[in-house]
């Protein structure tokens, strides 16, 4: 029974509360642009909000797609589009800084920016470094 838990992959996905600010957000914009353009029709600002709203959404699909897998061997991360998959063996180890984020170091050189899911960064990057020394 153990093993077969242990085969699971993990799936971290963004926190509710990152869902929503980005609605608050949204619907200031829809806000705005409605209010803009029944006052004075198509602007420079009503335009602008309407770029915003679609903007909005599209961080809807982001987030809503964006995922961290951490399985046996490998670590998947990022929203649908962007999605990179790090080998353990090619990961040398994990770090964070306030105000920056989780980030990767690579064995070829380089580091690897995780995506922010709304989660503790130092806890984030405890269970990733938990994850890398078990063998």
């Amino acid at each position: 029974m153990k093993k077969v838990m242990e085969d699971t992959p993990r799936i971290l996905r963004p926190r509710s509360s990152l869902y929503v600010i980005l609605a608050v957000a949204k619907m200031l914009f829809v806000a705005g642009l409605v209010f803009t353009y029944a006052r004075s029709g198509w602007t420079f600002t009503s335009v602008g909000f309407a770029v915003m709203t679609l903007v909005a959404a599209l961080g809807f699909v982001e987030i809503g797609t964006t995922r961290l897998i951490i399985a046996d061997d490998y670590l998947d991360v990022g929203p649908i589009w962007k999605r990179r998959r790090y080998q353990r063996a090619d990961i040398k180890r994990v770090t964070w800084e306030k105000g920056a984020g989780v980030v990767l170091e690579l064995n070829r050189g380089g580091w690897a920016k995780l995506p922010e899911l709304g989660f503790n960064s130092q806890g984030l990057t405890n269970t990733i470094r938990a994850w890398l020394k078990r063998t």
